[in-house]
């Protein structure tokens, strides 16, 4: 968990400065989403994670 905590920051949170806290919410949950349902099954060769 920690691990995805710092990817996130650093992918998200430190390479852009958001005007509104409404777009790091959504820009936060656009991350998770990928985060989840892209990138584990690009680690796993394509295969889910359950």
């Amino acid at each position: 968990m920690h691990d995805f905590f710092v990817l996130l920051k650093q992918e998200i949170f430190y390479r852009k400065t958001y005007e509104y806290f409404k777009q790091l919410e959504s820009t936060i949950h656009e991350y998770v989403n990928f985060y989840i349902n892209t990138r584990i099954k690009i680690k796993l060769k394509g295969l889910s994670s359950t």
